[in-house]
């Protein structure tokens, strides 16, 4: 009787620690943080101090809040389709990289005297 109850102690302790594996949590998406520029380009020309106020927050994964260059916010639902991301009130960001903390995108913007330029952004964590 003894033996019988060690080996059923044994069986439950056996068991338990096979049960308990440590969890994995899912990496954590990187594109959802808040992000500042580091750099914008023009044509190769370095426009960045024009983006002083420009900021972008993705805030889950549908919803984001865009401060504009000129301080006017701007929210609204996001969506990934390849390696472009909708902004649903910004239009679209093409070309999308996250790598080495670096958010990485083209984007066209209307210029009143340039019509339509495409922007080189590079954002870094805020």
């Amino acid at each position: 009787m003894k033996i019988l109850i060690q080996c059923f102690w044994l069986i439950g302790i056996i068991s338990t620690l096979v049960s308990c594996k440590p969890d994995n949590p899912a990496e954590p998406d990187p594109l959802l943080r808040n992000w500042r520029v580091q750099k914008v380009l023009r044509n190769s020309a370095d426009i960045s101090n024009e983006y002083t106020q420009f900021r972008l927050r993705f805030t889950s994964a549908t919803a984001y809040t865009l401060i504009k260059k000129d301080g006017i916010n701007s929210s609204g639902t996001w969506s990934k389709s390849g390696a472009n991301i909708t902004l649903s009130a910004d239009g679209i960001l093409n070309n999308v990289q996250v790598a080495d903390n670096q958010l990485l995108f083209t984007k066209t913007e209307a210029d009143d005297k340039l019509g339509n330029i495409a922007l080189q952004f590079t954002m870094i964590p805020e």
